[in-house]
């Protein structure tokens, strides 16, 4: 009887075993379109941080009118449906300068091309103007790649909903943490307006 009842269990063991070995791994599937509230009409947006900041490294939030810049979610100037994210600035300064920024937070496409693309919207930009940022660093929070659209592409003056890009290619395996910018440059004034921002990814 003893002897039954082991078998038994050796049984159930072995099934039981079998049973765990042949459940798959649910592999996670990275959607081709990786940021999120790409047309700014979460209330509580999740996608970019307003940041003001100094070409010191200083880095600043808070009240959308200090530090000479207006930022905000804005509603009736936009590409679709009805907000967008603004950055306006009256008098120039060649130290601070304004920003939205958006991490990546989930498994990283690696071995992928990324390309951030932004609609915007100018006026009476002047200065240095706009640019795109695409950013990746590792665990250290050292710079492994960065691409962006300063110095090659002028992004200023007045200017109807413009779609802009910057490509980063081959994400690298060694990047840990993934950031796009919209930056509102030093020694720039007037008025941007963002819409329908998205950071594709193609194999």
């Amino acid at each position: 009887m003893k002897t039954r009842f082991l078998i038994f269990l050796i049984l159930l063991s072995v099934l039981a075993c079998k049973k765990d070995e042949e459940e798959p791994v649910e592999e996670e599937i990275i959607p081709d379109q990786l940021l999120g509230d790409t047309d700014a009409e979460l209330l509580q947006s999740v996608f970019l941080s307003s940041i003001q900041a100094t070409t010191t490294g200083e880095r600043y939030s808070g009240s959308m009118t200090t530090y000479g810049f207006n930022l905000g979610r804005v509603e009736n100037v936009s590409r679709s449906p009805i907000h967008s994210f603004m950055i306006s600035r009256t008098n120039p300064d060649p130290i601070y300068y304004a920003y939205y920024s958006q991490r990546y937070p989930r498994t990283m496409p690696y071995g992928n091309d990324l390309t951030l693309k932004a609609h915007i919207k100018g006026v009476d930009l002047e200065g240095e103007g706009i640019s795109l940022i695409i950013r990746c660093e590792d665990k250290s929070l050292a710079p492994v790649q960065v691409v962006t659209t300063e110095g090659s592409v002028s992004i200023k003056g007045t200017f109807d909903w413009t779609a802009y890009t910057v490509e980063l290619k081959d994400l690298q395996s060694t990047v840990d943490v993934l950031y796009v910018y919209l930056n509102y440059l030093p020694n720039t004034t007037g008025k941007v307006y963002f819409d329908d921002i998205t950071l594709t990814r193609t194999e």
